[in-house]
């Protein structure tokens, strides 16, 4: 079986504080974090 899985959404990046003002970002939303999931299972 070959099947194809789309993900569809906002992929978002945080920007979360550091020291010195500088600002470590962060790359996610749900659209993402699903997309990077099935690929990690191999899909």
């Amino acid at each position: 079986m070959n099947a194809k899985v789309w993900v569809l959404g906002d992929a978002v990046v945080d920007l979360l504080p550091e020291s010195e003002g500088r600002l470590l970002r962060c790359p996610g939303g749900a659209p993402a974090n699903v997309a990077v999931g099935i690929a990690r299972l191999g899909g």
